[in-house]
């Protein structure tokens, strides 16, 4: 299962939301072994929409458990005064296609 976040902030917080997701992720494979081989990225549009960013955390293979972990690390980040808009966390499992 993979867990997809997206939230958006003022352009003018670029970097701290950098800085923080990357201290997020670095709670997040501290708090799980199951983390530390999981993928982890941060995205973001590339468009502006009215000064604002829409950025995208993406964390692959994720354990059951995920929610409660992330919920633990965010307790150590400063998102509240980054954002703009409400973190949305969204799950996607795998599919498998037959051609």
């Amino acid at each position: 299962m993979d867990c997809y976040i997206y939230f958006k902030t003022p352009e003018a917080k670029s970097g701290a939301v950098i800085a923080e997701v990357a201290l997020l992720q670095q709670r997040l494979r501290a708090l799980s072994p199951e983390l530390q081989q999981t993928g982890m990225a941060l995205q973001r549009r590339p468009e502006l929409k009215q000064g604002l960013i829409t950025w995208m955390e993406i964390y692959r293979e994720v354990p059951d458990n995920f929610e409660a972990l992330l919920r633990s690390a965010l307790q150590h980040v400063d998102f509240p005064e980054l954002q703009y808009a409400e973190r949305h966390a969204e799950y996607f499992v795998d599919v498998v296609v037959c051609a």
